[in-house]
């Protein structure tokens, strides 16, 4: 009887030991380096590393091969651009790995997300460029305004040195008359 235990408890544990392999009798393959990196730039993120994190996400990011891995890896990054607590805002950024996500890995699982804030930030874009023409305008005409009054101090200047002049002309012109009517 104890040798049937033996033999069940055997094969039960060589069972739970080969479940670990595919149909195919092999071993699944280790995780990929990119996919390693990605998770640890994950767990960076989470930690309140967003530096280390983005460095991470940007090196998986730059690798030639294109996979999934590298598509969570473009979303990593270009969440940690968006986000006010990273410290990292870069909308610029965040705009580019979203507009490379959608392009490089249509279909993927972040899709509408990425969508969503292309939209957002390609908006924020357009406004900033408006409120930058708003600013040159702005600084444009406070230098006009500065030369009109400038222009307008000059002729200030001008015409109350001519009024003087005037008034003098017109004392000199006062005294000629009294000597002229005092000859009379």
């Amino acid at each position: 009887m104890t040798r049937l235990v033996a033999v069940a408890l055997l094969a039960a544990a060589l069972t739970t030991g080969c479940s670990t392999f595919g149909k195919s009798g092999v071993a699944p393959a280790p995780p990929s380096e990119a996919s390693t990196l990605t998770a640890r730039g994950e767990q960076l993120a989470r930690d309140g590393q967003p530096a280390a994190a983005r460095d991470v996400f940007a090196r998986v990011a730059q690798e030639s091969t294109r996979d999934p891995v590298h598509a969570r890896a473009l979303h990593g990054l270009a969440r940690l651009h968006v986000d006010p607590r990273s410290g990292l805002r870069d909308y610029r950024a965040a705009h580019a790995a979203f507009r490379r996500l959608l392009a490089e890995y249509p279909g993927s699982e972040w899709e509408s997300e990425a969508r969503a804030w292309d939209a957002v930030l390609t908006d924020l874009a357009a406004r900033e460029r408006d409120l930058a023409a708003r600013d040159a305008d702005v600084t444009r005409l406070r230098g006009e305004a500065a030369k009109i009054a400038a222009d307008r101090d000059t002729e200030l200047v001008r015409l109350r040195s001519e009024a003087a002049k005037m008034a003098a002309d017109l004392q000199r012109l006062k005294r000629i008359d009294l000597n002229l009517e005092r000859r009379r």
